[in-house]
């Protein structure tokens, strides 16, 4: 199958969306499919795989550099003559790009990230996201299939396009062979000086407010365990401003000599921290933005090292009953923090588990086995030959032999 991917991204950054574009493409291409790749870049990019077209962005806005993916996109798309079109959606996509497809009539399969109003609303740009919806709904009736990545999202997209397409959740997955500790745990918790015995979570990026670490601070200050057994909490990707408002909210909660904080780190040094750890933190804001159902990228990667997981939402990628993954539907740090000492209450898990089934079940090889399947049935199915009508019979049919009537 020929896919072009088209995506806005600046694939340069460091960014669970561009380990999404990336390993779904490298899958593609692993699988055996001709991927051109359109996209955004700043600087230096590695994507083995896939026939790359990035556009250089550097220094330019966020308009012009959407403005300069999507003519690329238009190049490619009629260079190539793609089996199918997947755009993983941006604003104003349908003026830039997808106006222009619907004249090739090649299919177009449209990935859906966010719930546009209200992820803007949370930004303080509610008029910007109804702007965003409106142009929103013009491509999903364009598209041949759906991709949200979750089921809240697709019915936000019921309701915003005011129509029906076929859909598949467009899951994340994980890179499970590149993502590997090179330093094993017990050399990073001695290099740290961690003390024996100490329970350690551990959240990797909370940039956006819906990681809420201010809310993992909070889970901290209410895990005082009374039979004594420490807990120290990781906080990985830290900016200078980021540390200096962190570390006033600890002292605020009296955790400050338990809070260890990270800059930003390349990805080998974050595997290694994260493999050190007891506990992953998957985002604990999410109702910041109304949302209660995702599948952090994030989370895929603490699971890939061998760490179990702590959610507080619906992440129905991760089926009920898995002993690794801690669920706790609520923002309250009392009970985030009575799940924790639960989770630790039980018998630990055998060596090896948790990483086994990222391995089985959250590699990037196959969720894009699942999306090239959902697109190439759709495809199929729009070129098989139609039956040809039933041909209708001029007047009422001649009554058999025989048979004159009443």
């Amino acid at each position: 199958m020929k896919i072009v991917y088209v995506s806005a991204l600046d694939l340069s950054l460091h960014l669970g969306s561009v380990d999404h574009v990336l390993g779904v493409s490298r899958g593609w291409a692993a699988l055996g499919h001709e991927v051109h790749l359109v996209s955004a870049r700043s600087g230096p990019v590695e994507a083995p795989g896939p026939h790359l077209h990035l556009s250089d962005t550097s220094g330019l806005s966020t308009r012009h550099s959407l403005q300069a993916v999507s003519r690329q996109a238009r190049r490619v798309i009629q260079e190539v003559r793609p089996d199918a079109v997947y755009l993983r959606g941006f604003p104003l996509d349908y003026l830039l790009l997808v106006r222009h497809l619907r004249r090739t009539g090649t299919p177009l399969f449209y990935e859906l990230n966010l719930m546009t109003a209200s992820e803007y609303a949370s930004k303080g740009q509610a008029l910007r996201g109804r702007v965003y919806s409106f142009f929103e709904a013009y491509s999903l009736a364009a598209s041949s299939g759906w991709l949200p990545v979750t089921h809240e999202i697709y019915r936000q997209a019921l309701r915003v396009s005011r129509t029906r397409r076929p859909f598949i959740i467009a899951r994340n997955g994980v890179d499970t062979r590149e993502v590997q500790p090179r330093t094993s745990r017990a050399e990073v918790r001695a290099g740290l000086g961690v003390p024996e015995g100490t329970r350690v979570l551990v959240m990797a990026g909370f940039a956006r407010p819906w990681h809420a670490a201010e809310r993992a601070l909070e889970l901290l200050a209410a895990l005082d365990d009374p039979s004594g057994v420490p807990y120290e909490l990781w906080l990985v990707g830290a900016d200078d401003a980021a540390a200096a408002t962190l570390q006033a909210e600890a002292g605020r909660l009296g955790v400050r000599d338990r809070l260890r904080l990270f800059p930003p780190l390349p990805q080998p040094q974050t595997a290694d921290l994260v493999a050190a750890a007891d506990l992953g933190l998957g985002p604990l804001g999410l109702d910041k933005k109304s949302m209660h159902e995702a599948q952090p990228i994030k989370v895929r990667f603490y699971l890939a090292l061998g760490v179990p997981v702590l959610i507080n939402y619906l992440d129905l990628s991760l089926p009920a009953g898995l002993p690794f993954v801690v669920r706790r539907l609520s923002t309250d740090a009392r009970e985030l923090a009575a799940a924790v000492r639960g989770f630790f209450a039980v018998a630990p898990l055998p060596p090896g588990v948790v990483a086994a089934y990222a391995r089985e079940h959250l590699d990037w090889t196959g969720v894009a086995r699942e999306g090239h399947d959902f697109m190439s049935s759709i495809t199929q199915e729009a070129r098989a030959p139609q039956p040809a009508p039933a041909r209708q019979a001029r007047g009422p049919a001649r009554p058999p032999s025989g048979d004159r009537g009443s």
